[in-house]
């Protein structure tokens, strides 16, 4: 139906949709005569006139036709924006991946009590602590270079005299800023994640007893990535990140390396 309308020459239109025209400039001479002139005529003659107006067959046909040229126009456009998805080589779609580590770091803070925040005698510090922590997030890949996921992630510090766990949950982005230099640079990547979560240290010898409770606490993580070997739709590989969570009652900056893996379904 489309190529038979595009056929339709313009003149041709013009000349179906010529009675409209015509109507439409008496339309306007008889409004600027009521504007400019003192008629006893009231203006809902007028009214009546438009009204009782029976459009001729060349009208409506012409009109039907430049609708259809409108539309197919547009449909066109649209079949050519989704003509083709994004093309990718490494990885698109749907992703899920979890890292897995070791960790090191410390916690310094305060009950999570306004009476005593800021007062150095509650203030308690877990010196060196190590143990370990995993995350686990899933997602979207754009494109070859950049993804963006929500993930969960939560861990275990033990020091000298404290524990410590905590938990958050977080946005992450990975990017790829050097895939266009190809080989192994196509899979060596950055992520940083931020949100929300909870850190809490306990004493070792009295667990009842919490002298560090950040209540809500904020999250930035930053690391690098290398996810070089592949096992079909599988990539796997080192990561190092460094990770901070922080409240007005409580400080924790961490570090952490290991191994992690991302699912992808395209390829």
């Amino acid at each position: 139906m489309n190529e038979i309308i595009k056929k339709v020459p313009t003149f041709c239109l013009w000349k179906m949709a010529d009675p409209a025209h015509r109507t439409a400039k008496s339309i306007l001479r008889r409004c600027s005569g009521i504007a400019t002139q003192k008629s006893s005529r009231p203006v809902e003659n007028l009214g009546r006139k438009v009204l009782a107006l029976k459009l001729s067959p060349r009208f409506t046909l012409g009109l039907a036709c430049a609708a259809a040229l409108f539309f197919s126009d547009v449909e066109a456009q649209a079949q050519e924006s989704n003509a083709a998805p994004v093309q990718v080589s490494r990885r698109g779609g749907f992703i899920f991946g979890v890292a897995l580590g070791p960790q090191v770091g410390s916690v310094r803070g305060y009950p999570n009590d306004a009476r005593r925040l800021g007062r150095r005698e509650f203030l308690a510090e877990t010196g060196f602590s190590a143990g370990g922590a995993g995350s686990a997030w899933v997602g979207i890949a754009f494109n070859d270079v950049l993804s963006f996921s929500l993930a969960g992630y939560g861990g275990t510090l033990v020091g000298a005299q404290h524990q410590t766990s905590y938990k958050a949950f977080a946005f992450r982005v990975e990017a790829y800023p050097v895939f266009a230099a190809g080989g192994p640079f196509r899979d060596l990547g950055v992520s940083i994640e931020s949100g929300l979560g909870v850190v809490a240290s306990s004493l070792r010898s009295d667990p009842a007893t919490i002298p560090i409770d950040s209540g809500a606490a904020s999250r930035l993580a930053v690391g690098a990535f290398y996810e070089g070997i592949r096992l079909s739709k599988l990539s796997m590989g080192p990561f190092v990140e460094a990770d901070l969570m922080w409240s007005p009652s409580a400080f924790r900056p961490t570090a952490w390396l290991g191994w992690r893996m991302n699912f992808q379904n395209r390829p």
